[in-house]
């Protein structure tokens, strides 16, 4: 048997909202990766005659492992910018167990035959990956019934409000959360970025109105509908303004935004690039400060990565040509540091809502067929946690990300925080 002993380390439980110093031996087999032990100090001689390797955490924090709702899929179809290993690789590295992931329609391959390519790949991943499905191309039903776990209309924006709505009943009837996209697609065609610097760049625009309309439809159909609903990416004033009065009013609604909304606005374009082209387009500074309110008073639920790999030559075009999207699994939690935590905003227990305990159980309401809570940090659980630190940070770089794509405007900046150790019961990560 071989163990890992984590010394000097800090448990927090955000359930209790407190912490406590201790040991932890988390024993390593076949079957993945368990907590043995918790005490205040263990000597590593009564572990022998085992094999058993000694980390120091000094005094370092354990968090809940991280759980993200917005992961893009590049295979089947476009394995040269990522495949389904790099994905999970990128994952462990970021402290991330558990993925909701999303892929774009190929016209050389039907929706169910992507979802039953997944089935079997998924079954191999050392990490939990449960797809979702759009409606466009199929009746919601049978792309449930070929493994999706819900609905969305991400990729596959609906024809009608009547499609989207029947997708809604589908999810309600169910029982299970609809993925609702935070922007009109209709309103978005031939758009670059935020309406205001794209003015200035003379190209045409991406404005916050395709983002309010888009969240007042989905949350008026899903009402309508009776089923809950999650708004992922949201980035503009007005729409987490309608999205808090729903929330007010009792409505079963959620939201996640994007790390890079609430670390860059959209003056960023100018100076990254093809890198920082993303859907929502980064918004105003203003935009920005309500992302920030709205993650301290509660109105967001989770922090996604909106994960979304492209190759180098895709992105060696004018910025009007390029692909929306930048990879993100590993940035997420140093982003979390930097501007939430070291500023403030937030402290560690509300951090660990963001982005395990509430991703967690949306992913669970969505019909992921995982526990209805987070694991415990416990002895005889399964080890499902990450040994992170806050004080310590790293620059962002392309050898520094585990994944094969790069395309990040991150490249280059120094972060606090960073994922030490991973540990999965699911595989080693």
């Amino acid at each position: 048997m071989h163990y890992t002993l984590i010394q000097n380390a800090r448990i927090i439980d955000p359930e209790k909202k407190k912490s406590e110093d201790a040991d932890i031996v988390v024993s390593h087999s076949e079957s993945g990766d368990r907590i043995d032990a918790i005490w205040p100090r263990i000597d590593p001689k009564s572990l022998r005659p085992a094999t058993v390797t000694v980390i120091n955490a000094k005094g370092n924090a354990v968090l809940p492992a991280f759980t993200d709702l917005s992961v893009t899929l590049r295979e089947p179809g476009a394995m040269y910018k990522e495949d389904i290993a790099s994905t999970c690789r990128a994952a462990a590295s970021g402290g991330y167990h558990q993925l909701l992931t999303y892929f774009e329609p190929d016209s050389r391959y039907s929706p169910t035959d992507a979802l039953a390519y997944m089935q079997v790949a998924f079954d191999r991943a050392p990490i939990g990956l449960y797809p979702v499905a759009g409606i466009g191309s199929l009746p919601g039903r049978k792309l449930l019934s070929a493994g999706a776990v819900t609905l969305t209309d991400r990729y596959c924006p609906p024809k009608t409000d009547g499609e989207l709505f029947a997708a809604m009943e589908c999810c309600a009837e169910e029982g299970i959360t609809f993925m609702a996209s935070s922007y009109e697609a209709t309103l978005t065609l031939g758009g670059t970025a935020n309406s205001g610097i794209a003015s200035m760049m003379g190209l045409k625009g991406i404005s916050s109105t395709c983002e309010s309309l888009a969240v007042i439809r989905a949350i008026l159909l899903s009402k309508e509908a009776g089923c809950r609903l999650h708004l992922s990416g949201v980035s503009t004033e007005e729409a987490l303004w309608v999205i808090r009065q729903a929330k007010e009013k009792g409505l079963p609604v959620t939201c996640d935004v994007s790390l890079y909304h609430l670390y860059f606005e959209e003056s960023e374009v100018l100076y990254h690039g093809n890198t920082a082209k993303l859907m929502p387009p980064l918004r105003s500074y203003r935009d920005r400060e309500a992302v920030l309110d709205a993650i301290a008073d509660g109105t967001v639920d989770a922090i996604a990565s909106h994960h979304a790999p492209h190759d180098r030559k895709d992105l060696e075009c004018a910025f009007a040509d390029a692909p929306f999207g930048a990879v993100g699994l590993e940035c997420v939690f140093p982003v979390c540091v930097e501007t939430l935590i070291a500023s403030g905003r937030i402290d560690v227990y509300r951090l660990c809502r963001l982005l395990s305990l509430n991703p967690h159980r949306i992913l669970y309401e969505a019909g992921a067929p995982i526990p209805q809570e987070v694991t415990p940090i416990a002895a005889g659980q399964p080890a499902s946690f990450n040994l992170v630190s806050f004080d310590q940070g790293s620059k962002i770089t392309e050898d520094s990300l585990r994944g094969r794509a790069k395309n990040t405007p991150l490249l280059g900046t120094y972060l606090r925080g960073r994922v030490e150790r991973s540990f999965s019961y699911k595989g080693k990560a």
